[in-house]
């Protein structure tokens, strides 16, 4: 989550926070959708949508959404395991619908996604936190980095990140409280 703190300072971009006691919704689908939605309906006419276990997001990624979305296009950044870690949005073509049956948490996402977006701009593929396994590879990559405190925070409604809570979407990596919803820079 400081990872993703961090990138989003060094874009210099606006913030919408939504934290658990403000989500709503059953899943994680319905939550993302209803803050999509929310910053929507509050004026926001573009969404930069960030996973807040996006471990190797940084500023630029940020950037080039935001110039992508000045410029017309939607953005996707894919994950290494058919997910995203990233999404850019136009209010003018949000579906709510579609956007919440999308096969939300499955290695289909990234596919569904882009066509639903009909063919976005594409970041470069990072790493995020999805199960155990993700643990001991970041934990090869970033070997003798002070980078660690940001994998267990105990900080649950932290601002910047829109956290799902619930049983079923808890993450299998222990240390980190839950794979919720991502952030929603607007």
């Amino acid at each position: 989550m400081a990872q993703v703190r961090a990138a989003v300072r060094a874009a210099g971009l606006p913030l919408l926070a939504v934290d658990d006691r403000e989500q709503v919704g059953d899943g994680f689908a319905e939550r993302l959708t209803a803050a999509c939605a929310r910053a929507f309906a509050l004026g926001h006419e573009r969404l930069i949508v960030v996973g807040g276990d996006s471990i190797d997001l940084c500023g630029d990624d940020l950037l080039r959404a935001h110039e992508a979305l000045d410029r017309g296009d939607e953005v996707i950044g894919r994950d290494h395991r058919g997910g995203v870690y990233l999404i850019g949005l136009h209010r003018s073509r949000f579906r709510e619908n579609a956007f919440r049956a999308l096969p939300w948490q499955t290695d289909r996402l990234a596919d569904a996604l882009a066509d639903l977006l009909h063919g976005p701009e594409e970041l470069a593929r990072r790493h995020d936190l999805n199960v155990a396994a993700d643990l001991v590879d970041v934990r090869a990559r970033l070997r003798g980095r002070a980078a660690w405190s940001f994998l267990f925070e105990a900080d649950a409604a932290a601002a910047v990140v829109v956290r799902a809570v619930g049983g079923s979407e808890q993450a299998a990596v222990s240390g980190v409280p839950s794979r919720g919803p991502p952030a929603v820079a607007a």
